[in-house]
């Protein structure tokens, strides 16, 4: 159990989230951290008030073995050094070895680079704030990204939404600053689930926080899903898998990767709109219960073109896009000078 807000690695009696990291890490006592039970479901919780503990500039250690770090109820903030932005200063780093770690509860904001750093498979972030301030009203940005995937499969970020304000499972992740991405499915991230979040607003859904993000939700690895079916309305509120996705400087969602799922995601501004990227002679990609205001605001770039482009609807009918706009205008499709696609 984590007891202090010392941001400390000392021979006493007080067990820091630094020490209690290498004690899950090596599955033994570690200063005034006690192993109980160490090499099986390991946990790390937290005994504190204030519920803030501040990180200097050197790094937590990274974890490299499953472990269950929880907030709790009323979580705990992890706020770092601040700007500027500096390479591999993530608020938390996950290893391979790693795999199969839940972070779940924590406030983690203010640090150089990302706040959530995964380079892990089976990977869980659930009910954290990441980019905000302990409330989810205002800014506190991380100098990366909120969330990068970088590599691993199978990460689970959030769960499902009951329509009000980010609670449960719900992660609240905004703020991105540097035109980074609130969340970054990076090249070598196969199988994630984003769900279940609101991403670029406040905890209520219904304000924006300032941010500098060119994406909400920035996608390259293959084989991802953002959002999902379970306990979503297609004409209703955003519930269930629904993601929340608004308020970000550019746009909600750049997806690049192959053999995805996009489902219903909400952007009640009606502001942002989403970049799919794809060669049309090889991918497909479902778009089942894509809902919202912004539903009809969707750009496709096909970086080869060549053909129709089909998008594979989740009752198994097509949708096949014949109305091009290029950026002179409408008109024939120049299949040597690909340019952004635009359908409603």
């Amino acid at each position: 159990m984590v007891d202090t807000v010392a941001d400390e690695d000392l021979q006493n009696a007080d067990c820091s989230l630094r020490e209690a990291i290498v004690a899950a890490n090596t599955n033994a006592s570690y200063n005034g951290c006690t192993a109980t039970g160490a090499g099986a479901n390991d946990m790390i919780v937290f005994d504190l008030d204030p519920p803030t503990i501040e990180i200097g500039s050197t790094s937590l250690p990274a974890i490299t073995e499953s472990v269950t770090i929880d907030g709790g109820v009323g979580r705990v903030e992890l706020h770092g050094p601040g700007a500027p932005r500096v390479s591999g200063k993530h608020g938390l780093t996950t290893n391979p070895d790693g795999s199969g770690t839940t972070i779940r509860n924590l406030v983690v904001n203010s640090f150089a680079d990302d706040g959530i750093y995964i380079d892990a498979d089976n990977v869980s972030i659930l009910g954290c704030f990441i980019g905000t301030d302990v409330g989810g009203i205002t800014e506190s940005p991380n100098q990366g990204f909120g969330v990068h995937v970088f590599r691993g499969s199978g990460a689970r970020i959030g769960g499902t939404t009951s329509g009000g304000s980010c609670a449960g499972d719900c992660n609240l992740i905004s703020g991105a600053i540097s035109f980074n991405a609130n969340v970054f499915l990076d090249d070598n991230a196969t199988g994630a689930v984003v769900s279940g979040n609101f991403i670029g607003t406040d905890v209520t859904g219904t304000a924006a926080i300032p941010n500098n993000a060119l994406e909400g939700v920035r996608v390259r690895g293959d084989g991802n899903r953002i959002g999902g079916t379970n306990g979503t309305s297609p004409d209703g509120s955003c519930t269930g898998e629904c993601n929340l996705i608004s308020g970000n400087a550019g746009h909600d969602m750049l997806y690049g990767g192959r053999g995805s799922d996009i489902y219903r995601y909400d952007d009640p501004s009606d502001f942002g709109d989403m970049i799919l990227m794809f060669d049309p002679r090889t991918d497909r990609i479902d778009l089942s219960g894509l809902q919202g205001a912004n539903a009809d605001n969707i750009r496709v770039d096909c970086r080869i073109f060549f053909g129709e482009v089909i998008l594979e609807n989740g009752d198994g009918s097509e949708t096949t896009i014949t109305r091009f706009f290029t950026m002179a205008g409408p008109g024939a499709f120049d299949e040597e000078n690909p340019e952004f696609l635009i359908f409603a």
